[in-house]
């Protein structure tokens, strides 16, 4: 963990408001200057309550490493998120195979996936997912300027809950090297 640094809070805050600046100029082509619904969008748009919103859809999306519905769209259970550095080695070829190069992947409100593109953005290598699920004090700083919302980068990291199964949700394994069956 590392001091506080006004700098790198800025750096991160800069990081958030120019995507939320690029997410507005989509919404605003094509619209009149006199158009009421611009005004409407350059006040949603301001970075506090933009970010209070995307905290209150966040609960409609979650980051995983393995969607079930991929495998089956009848199954019911939960999506898991497992980093695949963290998952058991063996010789079976298997999402542990991966490593770090994996791309993760979101479940939910197809209106709240703006919300995941802002978390996966980078800083430094790191994405604010990763510095709020690290408590990091300079990404929180980031997401707020008054103690009124203090509390949304709660809202952006969900607890992990285990996993529940479903018959339709089979795991497939290949080996990974030549096996020799005695």
């Amino acid at each position: 963990m590392h001091d506080p640094s006004p700098h790198r809070q800025s750096e991160i805050r800069n990081l958030i408001q120019g995507f939320i600046a690029e997410r507005l100029a989509t919404k605003l082509e094509g619209l009149a200057n006199d158009d009421p619904k611009r005004a409407t969008l350059l006040e949603q748009y301001q970075p506090a309550a933009w970010l209070a919103d995307a905290a209150r859809r966040a609960g409609q999306i979650r980051a995983v490493t393995h969607t079930l519905k991929a495998i089956h769209p009848d199954a019911k259970g939960t999506n898991l998120y497992c980093l695949p550095n963290s998952l058991p080695q063996h010789a079976l070829v298997g999402s542990h195979c991966l490593g770090d190069d994996f791309a993760g992947d979101v479940v939910g409100n197809a209106a709240a996936l703006d919300v995941y593109k802002l978390l996966k953005l980078e800083h430094d290598g790191q994405t604010p997912l990763d510095l709020l699920l690290a408590a990091d004090a300079d990404a929180i700083a980031a997401l707020h300027t008054d103690d009124k919302h203090r509390s949304l980068p709660r809202c952006y990291v969900r607890a992990r809950q285990p996993g529940l199964p479903h018959p339709y949700g089979k795991p497939s394994h290949w080996l990974a090297s030549s096996f020799t069956a005695t």
